[in-house]
């Protein structure tokens, strides 16, 4: 006990002396740990005040949304942006082509047509009873979606026997803003049975028949024609609306009243891009 006495007394003895030789020399004794040495005891970072973007020392005003800054410097870390806005659902009417006789009632996509539904692949679906009941509100096990249609089969029915529904399908909603113009055919850029249009100031390669064809916003339609003898004319008619369904209407001199259905797959002031049915 007492060698351990000693022991302290000396080390005190000591840190006494050095202090009396430090402040002989001017120099202040500070006993605090410098920061790079409490960052090795506690992990805490030492962040020097010109370096920019660095992540573990974030600085505000860098540009950068650093881990920890979003509160204290809203000028580097903005709000998320809204949502989109989901667009509009254009639907078609009411479509009723068969009843519960036989094995069910089948309103099926593919039994309808383009035309019909008002676009190629409907968004949305809406299904209810001859009667007006909602689809959900029948009770009834069914298959409901857009790209299918409506499925009610009788034997999944407690009953035995499905209800009779009708269907209608929403298309998006459609910007048919850059239609109104002319249009002819670069038959290059066709792709299967898409065709390909581009505005009729573009150039296009020469070929023997360049389609071309027109609307306007007030309803009136033209089309260049191609005769069996290979002369062209030019076909003037009306044409509506529908989902991206374009219909136009007009009499032809060799083929009579004519209705041509055009479904829109691409539609920019540049480019019309559809295909007939």
């Amino acid at each position: 006990m007492r060698f351990a006495r000693d022991l302290t007394s000396r080390s005190y003895k000591l840190s006494f002396l050095l202090a009396l030789a430090g402040a002989a020399a001017g120099c202040a004794v500070n006993d605090a740990p410098t920061a790079a040495a409490q960052a090795a005891v506690d992990d805490t970072p030492v962040c020097p005040t010109n370096v920019i973007g660095d992540p573990v020392c974030p600085v505000c005003g860098d540009g950068r949304c650093d881990f920890g800054e979003d509160a204290d410097c809203p000028s580097d870390c903005l709000p998320p942006p809204p949502p989109p806005t989901p667009p509009a659902i254009q639907w078609s009417s009411w479509l009723d082509r068969d009843s519960p006789s036989g094995s069910g009632d089948f309103e099926t996509r593919a039994d309808f047509t383009v035309a019909q539904v008002g676009c190629a692949s409907p968004v949305a679906i809406d299904a209810r009873t001859l009667s007006g009941v909602p689809w959900q509100s029948t009770g009834e096990v069914l298959t409901v979606s857009p790209s299918v249609g409506l499925v009610c089969l009788n034997a999944s029915q407690p009953d035995g026997a499905c209800q009779d529904y009708q269907v209608r399908f929403g298309c998006g909603s459609f910007d048919w803003s850059p239609l109104f113009q002319a249009w002819h055919a670069n038959n290059s850029l066709f792709s299967g049975d898409i065709e390909y249009f581009v505005p009729a100031s573009v150039p296009v390669p020469i070929g023997r028949f360049v389609g071309a064809m027109s609307f306007d916003s007030a309803g009136n339609f033209s089309a260049l024609q191609l005769a069996p003898n290979d002369a062209h004319y030019t076909d003037f008619g009306s044409f509506s609306l529908g989902g991206n369904v374009i219909t136009a209407s007009f009499p032809d001199q060799f083929r009579g009243s004519v209705t041509e259905h055009y479904d829109v797959v691409e539609l920019t002031s540049s480019v019309l891009r559809f295909r007939r049915f």
